[in-house]
C-alpha cells in the first residue's frame, strides 16, 4: 500500500468538509429554514445562514482545489486511473459551477415589481441559481465518491480509504 501524500490528505479533508458536508447544509437551511422567524446578521435565518455556509463551503473547496494543483504540479488531467479523469473533470466543472455560484448571488435581480408580484428575471434567475447549486451539491458528493474510488485504485493505504469512505457516508 502507498502512503497518502500530505496534500492529497489535505485536498480529501477540505472537499469532503465543502461539497461532503458545509455545501448541502447550506442548501437544506435555503430549503427548509425559509418560515423561521429568527434572524442571522439581520437577515432572515435561511439566508443568513445559507450565505455563511455557502461561502464557506465555496472558501474550502477553492482551497482544496488550489492544494491539489500543487500536488498534480502541472500534470493535472493525467492519470493511470480513468475513474482520476472522470474524477479530475467532473471536479473542474463542480469548481467551477461551485465558483460561479457567489457572482450569480451578486447579480440577483430585485424580486419584485412596485406592484409586489414577482419580476420574470427574477424567476429566471432563481431557476438559473437553484439549478446550477442543486447540481454542484449533487455532483460534488458523486465526485467525492469516485475520489474515494480512485484512491482504492491508486493503492492508498487501506486506513485512507476506509476513513474517507466512512466520513462520506
Amino acid at each position: 500500500a502507498l502512503p497518502v501524500p500530505a496534500l492529497v490528505t489535505a485536498h480529501a479533508v477540505f472537499m469532503l468538509l465543502s461539497w461532503g458536508l458545509i455545501l448541502p447544509a447550506g442548501v437544506v437551511v435555503a430549503r427548509t429554514q425559509r418560515n423561521n422567524p429568527a434572524k442571522v446578521q439581520g437577515a432572515p435565518l435561511w439566508f443568513g445562514l445559507h450565505r455563511i455556509l455557502q461561502y464557506s463551503g465555496w472558501t474550502l473547496q477553492l482551497a482544496g482545489f488550489a492544494i491539489i494543483l500543487a500536488q498534480k504540479n502541472g500534470s493535472h488531467f493525467q492519470s493511470s486511473a480513468t475513474v482520476g479523469l472522470v474524477h479530475m473533470f467532473f471536479g473542474l466543472v463542480i469548481v467551477i459551477v461551485g465558483t460561479l455560484q457567489p457572482l450569480n448571488a451578486f447579480f440577483r435581480p430585485h424580486p419584485t415589481d412596485p406592484e409586489g408580484n414577482k419580476t420574470a428575471n427574477r424567476k429566471k434567475w432563481e431557476m438559473l441559481h437553484k439549478g446550477c447549486g442543486y447540481f454542484a451539491v449533487m455532483g460534488g458528493p458523486i465526485n467525492c465518491v469516485l475520489a474515494v474510488i480512485l484512491s482504492a485504485s491508486l493503492g492508498y493505504v487501506t486506513s485512507f480509504t476506509a476513513t474517507t469512505g466512512v466520513i462520506l457516508g
